[in-house]
């Protein structure tokens, strides 16, 4: 008898003398094992008691987050997601659940870069986790509005926005040179002064916009028209209420023309 025929044989005397109760109570160890490991892998059903079908539930691709809000400009409910741009906190949930939907979505940035990257267009939308905790920083809708003056508050439903809030822009007056004053003026006709972190915005919807640190800067473009008339660099300046009621009582904007702006269009103060 060679080698393999010898160790065929001791093999089979081998099983021959397990009882047949332990075989089988190994087999059934095994079905159970596997039966168990398929229930734990599959999505739990739901039976219907009338008709005895059963349905597996599934995630609702359309659902929105009731603790995410959008910001942007107004007149955006009802816009496709597929069509916006946002620019978002990080937030792992916001991004799983509706990142996909936009046309892209940017995280991972700094609130400072956040904003500044809306002002030059980069988004449509800056997106915030809004949520009822004492220790968050955002815990309502209206928390938003310092921040993002004259713009508008959404959430999502389904595949598009839906407007919760509009913010009240605070009055901002544009005073310009005679010169450059006449019906139909648009903030693309100007060279305008504002402050630095306004510049982005601007820049984008004037003729040219430059910094203008402080209020002693924003009147030396005025001084500077008196002692040579015509065509300056900076024909104009923005200043917000406060400052505009101010300086106009103590009559620095005699013989300037004023213009209230309002959204993006001017409109002369009578």
């Amino acid at each position: 008898m060679n080698k393999k025929t010898a160790f065929t044989a001791l093999l089979i005397a081998a099983l021959l003398a397990i009882p047949a109760e332990a075989q089988i109570g190994n087999i059934v160890k095994k079905v159970k094992s596997a039966v168990s490991s398929e229930t734990k892998s599959s999505p739990k059903e739901n039976s219907d008691p009338v008709s005895g079908t059963k349905t597996v539930p599934s995630a609702n691709p359309s659902a929105g987050d009731a603790d995410f809000i959008f910001v942007g400009e107004n007149g955006l409910e009802g816009t496709a997601l597929s069509e916006l741009r946002a620019c978002s906190e990080n937030n792992r949930n916001a991004k799983t659940t509706l990142g996909p939907r936009f046309k892209q979505w940017i995280d991972e940035i700094s609130p400072t870069a956040q904003l500044k990257m809306y002002e030059m267009g980069r988004c449509e939308l800056m997106g915030f986790h809004v949520i009822d905790n004492p220790s968050h920083k955002y815990r309502k809708p209206e928390d938003l509005a310092e921040r993002n003056p004259g713009r508008s508050a959404y959430e999502v439903s389904g595949d598009a926005l839906v407007l919760i809030k509009e913010f009240s822009a605070p009055a901002l007056y544009v005073v310009v040179v005679p010169e450059v004053a006449k019906a139909g003026l648009a903030l693309s006709d100007l060279n305008l002064c504002v402050n630095p972190e306004k510049k982005d915005h601007y820049r984008r919807i004037t003729k040219s916009a430059s910094n203008c640190h402080d209020l002693k800067q924003m009147l030396y473009v005025f001084e500077q028209y008196k002692q040579y008339p015509g065509d300056l660099q900076t024909n104009s300046a923005l200043f917000n209420e406060k400052d505009y009621t101010a300086l106009n009582k103590q009559g620095k904007f005699k013989g300037l023309k004023v213009y209230t702006l309002v959204g993006k269009a001017l409109e002369p103060l009578k």
